[in-house]
């Protein structure tokens, strides 16, 4: 069996779930604000990138964080924004366990360029 793997890289960090839940208790809307930007933003980012054709996938992220001050399970929280952001280019049909099988993430540490790498593996029946 073969494998198609597609990537892209997000040129930020993304919001972790401490964030966001302050975001959620700051203010009623800007949780909601957030998502959408982030999910715009990676949908950007995600530009050119096939629909996937062979359910489900595998993604692999990996976390260029800027320093160590986060842990590492708020970090992780952005690819709630990737899944989101590849559903709204089209790239994924949905997030659910028939179309997402399985999460990979990898952790990396790069001071002057803080972001995201995606790769989205998929089988070739």
């Amino acid at each position: 069996m073969s494998v198609f793997i597609q990537s892209f890289t997000i040129e930020a960090e993304l919001p972790t779930l401490n964030e966001y839940i302050a975001a959620e208790r700051g203010n009623r809307f800007a949780a909601s604000r957030m998502k959408c930007d982030w999910t715009k933003i990676v949908r950007g980012s995600a530009y050119g990138l096939r629909p996937v054709r062979n359910y489900p996938v595998q993604i692999c992220c990996t976390w260029w964080m800027k320093d160590r001050r986060k842990d590492l399970d708020n970090v992780r929280f952005g690819v709630k924004f990737v899944l989101d952001g590849l559903q709204a280019a089209g790239v994924l049909r949905g997030d659910g366990q028939q179309y997402v099988a399985e999460f990979e993430d990898i952790f990396r540490m790069s001071k002057a360029r803080p972001r995201v790498e995606v790769a989205i593996v998929e089988a070739e029946k």
